[in-house]
């Protein structure tokens, strides 16, 4: 129960969490809530989440922090989307196979390692099992399968006579695990990104296991990322049913990549020009004083667009608009495949004086190389006169080759020049203005334009891929003469995690919300208690959204006033609200989400009065059930005002009695077309 005067139920993020030194059972009450946003990247993957507390106006709020996901490595903030399998010797000499994520095998499981799994979330994308027309992609799409069908049938061949098992990061149990499909392997590691992030909120706060997993049951609000390659309603099928075996909540908000990043770009712009104002008028002005942002999103997997028009955005929602966006498979990786072909084709003698020395194949060399040079490419300064590519290869040294034109290798490091990086992005980057990105981001530029109130689109890079400055020079380079602005992502360079990770910044920072789109169709259903009735005739079951409800219409109000009666009521009295959901509009009995409550403790302290009728006395008071959406919050609020009557001339609404209940998000029936009731 919660009593306030203002019936805003936005949520303000706290400044820091407590250390496990300042941890009491007061820090955490029934009112805090957790909001978690998961990156799963083709790459690499992060989570962060913030503790929100309960009622308080938006302009209170400030952004989300990012937080680290690995209780082990302060410093760290994603963890490789990778996992191994290899073969543990317990005391007694028997064997297991143990199933790890989020890292690489290390030298002290050097001779045992059964399978490695790279890239696991393209195994999701359509393009995983279709032949593609660009040679490249479709080499390494098709070895990537390979390589996963692989680890899949080494890991089948050894299950006969060991079990495989993995390690719950919260409990740190081993678990009996089954890994026949890649789909089972991507449920493990989504279970693992939940668990982890249990982890990391036990440690911080200095909690229990006991009172997390509940805590992440009943208080826990998730977005998770994806690209737009998986919104065909096939795919996005597969993926929520993952997320639900994985034990994701069932309110989980899936919002494409390039659109979160569209919209964080958009809020930290605003708050950087509206520092200090207060006035919404003021920062609406500005907002709408902005051109449509076209998102290009260099992922590793994937590179995503879309575009957002701020103009139409306001201070209650944020409209997404017509354009979903888009997707293409021509990610970060493909620098990694062109740079290995050319390693190949100019520094053949190079690589085999290595496979002599090691052992190895060619390929796996290269692809060494290629794995170091994803690292290079990304965090070496600006233009340097070189980059050393220098895999960890454990070798004394290398022999000396006669020096092609361009590379130069030293001891143990391959030297790249920045002539030949920049003839590897040149090669890479005229594929993309020349083939599918560039089509796609001129059919965006075009959708857009005419929205934009005469002016140009804004043109803004973000992801691992945009990091190099060789990409943003391209960018400006091909757009900059027909007057494209090109922009980076706020504070990409210094926070790599923005937008992946601050699903939650969308929830908390001012101005920005979202329309709702996806939310839960509720009714109130009375719970009538010995002394209750309703008096003024309504249906027991009251629903709060009707089919062909207009959810767009930021001013719309969802809520239903009604009135109780009770006879010789003994106080304190309960009154229950229950949550039910019905998205098809069913005479089926309605689905329980949950219920809210409120308790009245005395006439004297609400403003009650108990009135008479033929020598019975009895309490009549008003109440509403209010569905409130904001953010990636759904509420459902019960309110019972002072004086039991909402329009009252002496009612005094900080004595308001209110209680409220986060729903479950999901596709309004009011949305979905030919929904008939049976």
């Amino acid at each position: 129960m919660a009593s306030s005067s203002n019936s805003r139920l936005i949520s303000r993020t706290e400044n820091s969490l407590p250390t496990q030194s300042q941890q009491s059972s007061s820090v955490l009450s029934e009112h805090h809530r957790l909001q978690v946003g998961i990156d799963f990247g083709t790459t690499t993957s992060s989570v962060c989440y913030d503790v929100i507390t309960k009622l308080s106006p938006l302009q209170d709020q400030e952004l989300a922090k990012v937080l680290v996901d690995q209780p082990q490595n302060p410093g760290c903030h994603r963890i490789p989307s990778v996992a191994f399998v290899f073969t543990a010797i317990d005391n007694d000499n028997s064997r297991r196979m143990v199933l790890k994520f989020g890292e690489h095998p290390g030298r002290e499981h050097t001779g045992r390692i059964v399978a490695q799994f790279q890239l696991i979330k393209m195994a999701l994308l359509p393009v995983y099992n279709q032949a593609s027309e660009d040679p490249i992609t479709k080499q390494s799409l098709q070895s990537l399968k390979e390589t996963h069908d692989d680890g899949l049938r080494r890991i089948k061949a050894h299950a006969s006579g060991q079990k495989l098992y993995s390690q719950d990061p919260l409990t740190g149990e081993m678990i009996l695990s089954t890994v026949d499909t890649m789909e089972d392997l991507i449920r493990l590691f989504l279970v693992f990104l939940w668990r982890l992030t249990m982890r990391h909120f036990a440690t911080i706060l200095g909690e229990t296991v006991e009172f997390v997993i509940p805590f992440f049951q009943d208080r826990v609000g998730i977005a998770i990322s994806c690209p737009v390659l998986t919104q065909d309603d096939p795919i996005m099928d597969v993926y929520h049913r993952l997320l639900d075996a994985a034990g994701y909540p069932k309110s989980t908000w899936v919002l494409s990549e390039a659109k979160s990043a569209a919209l964080y770009h958009i809020a930290t712009k605003l708050a950087q020009a509206n520092e200090g104002e207060d006035q919404e008028e003021k920062i609406l002005g500005n907002l709408h004083k902005q051109a449509t942002i076209v998102m290009v999103d260099i992922g590793g997997g994937t590179t995503d667009i879309c575009a957002i028009t701020p103009t139409e955005i306001d201070e209650e929602s944020i409209v997404f608009g017509d354009c979903v966006g888009s997707s293409t498979p021509n990610g970060s990786l493909k620098l990694n495949e062109i740079f290995k072909r050319r390693l190949q084709a100019e520094l053949p003698q190079f690589l085999r004086s290595i496979d002599a020395r090691l052992g190895c194949n060619e390929a796996q060399i290269a692809e060494s190389y290629a794995a170091r040079f994803e690292i290079v490419k990304r965090t070496v300064p600006q233009l340097p006169p070189h980059y050393l590519i220098d895999p960890d290869l454990n070798i004394p040294e290398l022999i000396q080759e006669p020096l092609p034109p361009r590379f130069v290798e030293a001891p143990k490091t391959c030297k790249l020049s920045s002539q030949q990086m920049q003839y590897v992005y040149d090669t890479w980057l005229t594929e993309i203005f020349e083939t599918e990105i560039f089509e796609l981001v001129n059919r965006v530029i075009s959708q857009s334009g005419e929205n934009s109130s005469g002016r140009l689109p804004v043109i803004v890079l973000n992801g691992w891929g945009a990091l190099p400055c060789y990409v943003f020079q391209a960018f400006q380079h091909h757009w900059g003469p027909w007057g494209f602005d090109v922009q980076m992502v706020k504070d990409l360079e210094k926070v790599p995690g923005v937008c992946q990770g601050n699903f939650l910044a969308l929830t908390t920072q001012k101005i920005v919300r979202r329309k709702i789109a996806r939310a839960s169709f509720c009714t109130a259903t009375l719970h009538q208690e010995n002394l209750f009735f309703v008096i003024d005739g309504y249906d027991p079951i009251q629903l709060l959204i009707y089919q062909n409800e207009d959810l767009g219409n930021p001013n719309k109000q969802f809520r239903k006033t009604c009135a109780l009666r009770a006879n010789n009521p003994v106080f304190p009295v309960t009154l229950k609200v229950v949550i039910a959901s019905d998205r098809a509009f069913s005479r089926s009995p309605p689905k329980l989400e949950g219920t809210i409550q409120v308790e009245l403790q005395s006439l004297e302290q609400y403003g009650f009065q108990l009135q008479s009728d033929d020598g019975t006395l009895f309490l009549e008071f008003e109440y509403s059930v209010e569905l409130c959406m904001r953010g990636l919050l759904t509420w459902l609020i019960l309110t019972v005002p002072h004086t039991g009557n909402f329009d009252n001339v002496h009612r005094d609404t900080g004595k308001d009695m209110l209680a409220c209940q986060q729903v479950d998000i999901q596709k309004h029936a009011s949305q979905l077309q030919e929904v008939y009731a049976p």
